[in-house]
């Protein structure tokens, strides 16, 4: 066999690359590359008139087609686009940043509807807006249907008539919910929120400040949950299912009745009639806590500054803190159970019935502690002070 039988036979790597590279290159050749089209944005420029759906009144003479995002951020031009009564419209998503829309037909967003700068959007009486408004700043006014609402910062007002069907979400700015107005449901974040409308479903503060004004009506079987920074300013009586707080404030003038009120933490500065029953693991009550069903102190240290008038305390294993003299109503009984401990060492205070488990503990200092109770009550824990 000769030599040169024997070189053509053994493959030559260089040439296995070349032949691999040349076919990666005419696969890659043979691909079809389908570019993503940008969405397109449609600036307004009010040519013709007013008229949103007029082709004309949009740069590029063409109206926002429903992957486009539309654009209005010019105040000083004379047509200020208006989305006219039984007219619709389907777009991306819309930013108005300077200037006014006004919707008194259907707008249709995939992204949503912001509003920002020193732009304004009223949406009237048969006007409706489906994606959400948000807002990062403007004024916007809604008497029409909305199905969503975050607010940055900027204004927005649910006027009378106004309704968003599932939420408002405040992050910031300020939110008024006027009276005739309804929301879905509340959550406040930061900002503030001014209630004088309805709201269907829960209510949440975690922070800023949500103020319930005359008009206000909370679902009467939802919850309210204040937590961490959050402020709930009750100055208008209301009922609700159920109270939580974690966190925050609960105050004003008002009277807040709900079946069952938790604590955790906080400060509890306003009035809560709680109907079915309190439960305390900590936290802070400045103001009064009443109503007819018990209330539990279970775990943690609760400090009562203010007063709790319901029928009965009983304080299982957590610790109660007294002070002022009127923590406790005159008539309302106390128990403490095993593991659980009262301590009023500040001033003296007057309850009906005082009964204690072994191995609960009554801490008076060298303040004196009277009872009222009619009926003779068992006493078997340790007694401190006195």
């Amino acid at each position: 066999m000769s030599n040169q039988f024997l070189k053509s036979s053994v493959a030559n790597p260089v040439v296995q690359r070349r032949a691999s590279l040349m076919a990666s290159t005419a696969l890659l050749a043979a691909l079809t590359i389908v570019p993503v089209p940008a969405l397109a944005q449609v600036a307004w420029d009010g040519e013709t008139d007013g008229d949103f759906l007029t082709g004309t009144n949009w740069a590029g003479d063409a109206t926002p087609a429903a992957a486009d995002d539309f654009v209005l951020d010019d105040g000083t031009i004379a047509n200020q686009p208006t989305l006219g009564a039984g007219d619709a419209a389907t777009v991306n998503g819309g930013s108005v940043s300077d200037g006014t829309l006004t919707i008194d037909g259907d707008l249709t967003t995939t992204t949503g509807l912001n509003v920002s700068g020193t732009g304004t959007i009223n949406i009237s009486a048969g006007g409706s807006v489906t994606g959400a408004l948000l807002g990062g700043g403007g004024d916007a006014t809604n008497q029409g249907t909305i199905d969503a609402v975050t607010s940055n910062f900027g204004t927005f007002t649910n006027d009378a008539g106004g309704v968003v069907t599932l939420s408002v979400q405040t992050n910031g700015g300020t939110v008024v919910l006027d009276a005739g107005s309804s929301t879905g449901s509340l959550s406040n974040n930061g900002g503030s929120t001014t209630v004088a409308g309805a709201v269907l479903g829960t209510t949440v503060v975690s922070g800023g400040t949500v103020q319930l004004e005359v008009g206000t009506d909370l679902a009467d079987a939802d919850s309210v949950t204040v937590s961490g920074t959050g402020t709930l300013t009750v100055d208008s009586d209301d009922t609700v299912g159920s109270v939580t707080q974690s966190g925050g404030t609960i105050d004003g003038s008002g009277i807040l009745t709900t079946g069952t009120y938790g604590q955790t933490g906080g400060d509890m500065a306003g009035t809560i009639d709680a109907t079915t029953s309190a439960t305390l693991e900590g936290g802070t009550i400045s103001g009064t806590l009443s109503g007819t069903g018990p209330v539990t102190v279970q775990t943690g240290t609760t400090t009562v500054s203010g007063t709790i008038t319901s029928n009965s305390i009983d304080i299982t294993t957590g610790t109660l803190d007294i002070s002022g003299g009127d923590a406790i109503g005159d008539a309302t009984d106390v128990n403490i159970g095993a593991g659980g401990t009262l301590t009023s060492t500040t001033d003296a205070e007057t309850v009906g019935l005082l009964s204690a488990d072994a191995g609960g503990t009554l801490d008076t200092g060298n303040t004196n502690f009277i009872t009222n109770g009619g009926t003779d009550s068992t006493f078997a824990g340790n007694l401190v002070g006195g």
